[in-house]
């Protein structure tokens, strides 16, 4: 008998914005939920089965309403034996953290976080993706 291949096709209907700030994950979830006026809170980490047999912790913190799911990602894990940090996206390493929209924010469209995201200090640079281009958009399909 021959072989079957299942095909299975993702949808990456999101937007993905990619943040650089030093700032602790809490504080910054904090700055955006003050921002954006959301309730990002911290979920339980998820435990990430690396290529190389070994596992990282993936934080993220979350925000649902009912047309809508607003996440930030930490884009630097750790691995659990050498303590060296890994990356959800790594060919996007310089970006600390990432934010994915789902759904309509309304009032909220993404030019209009982008611009009030930019007012927040502890955040130096905020640039939009199209998800297509990315090698690893897998990852972002965590939940």
């Amino acid at each position: 008998m021959g072989t079957k291949k299942l095909l299975v096709e993702y949808s990456f209907d999101f937007e993905l914005l990619g943040l650089t700030s030093s700032a602790k994950e809490h504080k910054l979830a904090w700055a955006i939920n003050s921002s954006l006026e959301t309730e990002l809170t911290k979920q339980e980490e998820i435990i990430m089965e690396l290529k190389n047999g070994k596992t990282a912790n993936l934080v993220y913190f979350l925000h649902e309403t009912e047309n809508s799911i607003l996440t930030l990602i930490k884009n630097k894990m750790f691995d659990s034996s050498d303590n060296q940090p890994k990356f959800l996206i790594p060919e996007l390493k310089t970006m600390d953290y990432f934010i994915r929209i789902d759904g309509d924010l309304y009032p909220l469209t993404t030019e209009k976080i982008i611009e009030q995201l930019k007012n927040i200090n502890t955040i130096e640079y905020i640039s939009k993706f199209k998800i297509d281009t990315l090698k690893s958009k897998e990852n972002l399909l965590f939940y």
